[in-house]
């Protein structure tokens, strides 16, 4: 059987990256986030460092949440099989949810991106380009980034 998603992680290793998180409230304008990061970024204004280290420019948890979401709907599309109409019928909330997860995720990450980018470039005083150069080629967590951006240009 072909399931329609194909999470990178498994519900053990989810649930252990959601142990450090808080269950989200209801928010009937957030009602597709199911956790919430127990660290909320910092100012724009505190030292990057600090930041980096709070995890402000860590990999975005909305990707966790909408892997968590396929592990379910891939389960209710085993039981559900061949009944395509009533697996979409019975979890479009969550086909939903997974949507607007993905969403959530991908302007999280584009935004972090953009705001390393502009702070590395202040920082460093290095054109926008040539830290994303260096960014391309680098192999290693933000911090580990960091870490090299200040060898290299302080």
């Amino acid at each position: 059987m072909t399931y329609p998603y194909s999470p990178v992680y498994s519900v053990d290793e989810l649930e252990k990256i959601f142990s450090k998180m808080y269950k989200a409230p209801y928010n009937k304008f957030f009602w597709y986030r199911l956790y919430v990061p127990k660290n909320s970024p910092l100012d724009n204004r505190v030292d990057l460092e600090r930041r980096v280290k709070n995890g402000d420019f860590d990999f975005s948890h909305f990707f966790y949440q909408a892997a968590y979401v396929e592990h379910k709907l891939n389960k209710a599309y085993e039981r559900l099989y061949p009944d395509f109409a009533r697996y979409v019928d019975e979890y479009a909330v969550d086909i939903r949810r997974r949507e607007k997860l993905m969403e959530a995720f991908r302007k999280d990450e584009d935004g972090k991106l953009e705001r390393l980018l502009k702070e590395c470039s202040i920082r460093y005083k290095q054109p926008k380009e040539v830290i994303e150069k260096e960014m391309e080629v680098f192999e290693g967590d933000v911090k580990e980034l960091i870490n090299t951006l200040n060898k290299k240009f302080k």
